[in-house]
């Protein structure tokens, strides 16, 4: 009798152990970190542009420009919350270097809307000089693509350098 209690004692412990350990796999599953809407956007787009003026200073839809380089960055220093852009115009005229810090990012289901302000730096036409300029973005991404609007209120009464203008094939080809 003491022998089938020693067993049962054995079995009921054995079945214990192996219930608990089993149980405690489940818990030692890694959770991936939640990636915040800024980090999801981030990396180098490339994109085709054009550039309207308010003043007609120029035709509309002019200085077209095929496989420029767009570089969104989730900013770490506000805990990936915002993104950094950068844009280097590669349009005959160049319409300079712009720099976006903290711009928002908006998730709405698998669409992001980036906006905020920036600086550009483009050289003068008559001189070569470089003028700092405000400017602003808004765009969006979506399938991995980026399109939008860069706006410079302050050269030539108003430009604006449309990003991946869903008409680019048509203007390109005229």
């Amino acid at each position: 009798m003491k022998k089938n209690l020693t067993k049962a004692f054995i079995a009921i412990l054995a079945s214990l152990m192996l219930t608990t350990t089993f149980t405690s796999c489940g818990d030692d599953e890694k959770k991936d970190p939640e990636t915040t809407p800024a980090v999801k956007v981030s990396k180098s787009y490339t994109i085709n542009t054009y550039v309207d003026n308010a003043r007609n200073f120029f035709p509309p839809k002019s200085y077209s420009s095929a496989g420029e380089t767009m570089i969104v960055a989730a900013d770490p220093a506000n805990e990936n919350k915002t993104v950094n852009i950068q844009y280097t115009s590669q349009s005959q005229p160049s319409w300079g270097v712009h720099t976006f810090t903290n711009v928002a990012v908006e998730a709405q289901d698998n669409t992001y809307r980036l906006t905020g302000n920036g600086k550009a730096q483009i050289a003068s036409s008559r001189d070569g000089s470089i003028g700092t300029y405000d400017t602003t973005i808004d765009a969006t991404v979506k399938d991995g693509n980026i399109t939008g609007e860069i706006n410079i209120p302050g050269v030539m009464g108003g430009i604006t350098i449309h990003i991946n203008p869903a008409d680019f094939d048509d203007v390109i080809n005229q």
